[in-house]
């Protein structure tokens, strides 16, 4: 399985998986379920008004015909298949796809999703090293995995005890998400002791400090693990 690096909103690279073919296939299988909702709906409107007019039918079914592009437009790289199964379409460098990447793999649908009911991308996501279909291969993307799996290693929240002095206040204005990619690195650290993870830690500890103003000569673990407690420090305290 292929893995991509994603820059996180510290831009800060993260590793993820590309998604298998169980999940391509079930969030395609969630967008079928809304496009049959949605165009169920509009059926019942048409005929519940009484509307005439092919070219007006034609407008109100728009959407369903445009669902994936559409969606994957505005909700970068997501339909509400793969937001539920938290997936999303990249290209292959790791960056955000464009429009043009989104409407060809549209196109393809035509060629390797709607066909055969998707067997031709079955086979070419399944025989690829990268997870893709054809439409990606004529896209340059394909789709990652955003899911982690949940323990108390990955997770923000941390034990911290009575005693403990908080260190930096200026933490307050990190958001969950940044404590999670902080997690991340820390973790990978662990996993992949090296000259690699000791930079993304250093890149790490430079983008926290220029979100927060903090200054500090502590060593970049060090200050990142302090940074996770004063979080957990802080939050527990507005808990209470």
């Amino acid at each position: 399985m292929a893995h991509l690096k994603i820059n996180t909103s510290q831009n800060v690279q993260i590793e993820y998986p590309t998604a298998n073919v169980g999940l391509r296939i079930l969030s395609q299988l969630l967008d079928f379920v809304f496009i049959a909702v949605y165009s169920i709906s509009v059926g019942f409107i048409i005929d519940l008004t009484n509307i005439d007019g092919g070219a007006t039918v034609v407008i109100f079914f728009l959407p369903a015909m445009f669902y994936s592009f559409i969606l994957e437009v505005v909700f970068q790289g997501q339909s509400f298949g793969k937001m539920i199964l938290r997936i999303r379409v990249v290209r292959l460098d790791g960056s955000q796809a464009t429009l043009l990447n989104y409407f060809i793999r549209w196109m393809f649908r035509l060629v390797d999703v709607y066909p055969f009911y998707g067997i031709v991308a079955i086979i070419s996501i399944a025989a690829g090293s990268k997870g893709q279909r054809l439409g990606d291969r004529a896209a340059g993307t394909t789709v990652v995995n955003l899911q982690k799996t949940f323990n108390f290693k990955n997770s923000v929240y941390r034990a911290v005890t009575e005693e403990y002095k908080l260190q930096f206040p200026q933490v307050e204005m990190l958001a969950e998400n940044d404590i999670s990619t902080v997690n991340e690195v820390l973790n990978h650290y662990i996993k992949n002791p090296g000259v690699p993870s000791r930079h993304l830690l250093v890149k790490t500890k430079e983008a926290i400090q220029k979100k927060t103003g903090i200054e500090t000569t502590l060593d970049s673990i060090v200050f990142l693990r302090t940074v996770v407690k004063d979080y957990n420090y802080i939050l527990r305290n507005e808990t209470y």
